[in-house]
């Protein structure tokens, strides 16, 4: 794992960056599920997240580890939803 990761991505999430490439390891979709998750912990709205310092919520991501990995399975069950639409139920919101 990179040892810079949760600062890039918490950077990443801060600045709501939309593109392509992967930031801290997160396709855009996974920051996405990421960024709600922080926003409902925190209290803030998705564009509050702007309003946020990285440092904040680098301290988030180091107290919850599995929170990335979350973000993950959700959107894998997400799309697979649509592979497989009476297979697996998804939790929770996507976007």
């Amino acid at each position: 794992m990179c040892p810079v990761r949760d600062l890039c991505l918490s950077e990443t999430l801060v600045r709501r960056t939309r593109d392509d490439v992967l930031a801290g390891g997160l396709t855009y979709q996974e920051r996405c599920v990421l960024s709600h998750e922080i926003a409902d912990d925190l209290g803030v709205t998705l564009r509050g997240m702007s309003v946020l310092s990285s440092d904040a919520v680098l301290s988030w991501l180091r107290d919850h580890p599995g929170a990335v990995e979350r973000a993950r399975a959700r959107t894998r069950a997400y799309w697979r939803s649509f592979k497989h639409p009476h297979g697996v139920r998804v939790q929770g919101r996507l976007f």
